[in-house]
């Protein structure tokens, strides 16, 4: 994905506005490339990874660290039953 016509909004929270639709997810993993060499006034270190915290469908968040991202379990209503929400580490029951 190019960067050009991209604008940095703000460079010490690694915001990025792209002229059109992204279409990057929250967590997915990228790495930036400065093709030219030198500081670019981004922050960003070349040929580092970052993860993406989607803003809007036009802005992006780079961090250096995997988002925390929070569902809203307030959707729809549930009833009867129980439902589990497991990871590696721990199994919660609602």
């Amino acid at each position: 994905m190019s960067l050009a016509g991209a604008v940095v909004l703000e460079p010490d929270q690694g915001l990025i506005q792209f002229q059109s639709a992204h279409g990057l997810a929250d967590g997915d993993l990228v790495t930036y490339q400065a093709n030219g060499g030198g500081a670019d006034g981004s922050n960003l270190d070349d040929g580092e990874s970052y993860h993406v915290l989607v803003v809007d469908f036009q802005t992006i968040q780079l961090l250096s660290q995997a988002p925390t991202v929070v569902t809203d379990l307030n959707v729809g209503f549930w009833s009867g039953g129980t439902r589990d929400l497991s990871n590696s580490d721990s199994s919660v029951v609602l």
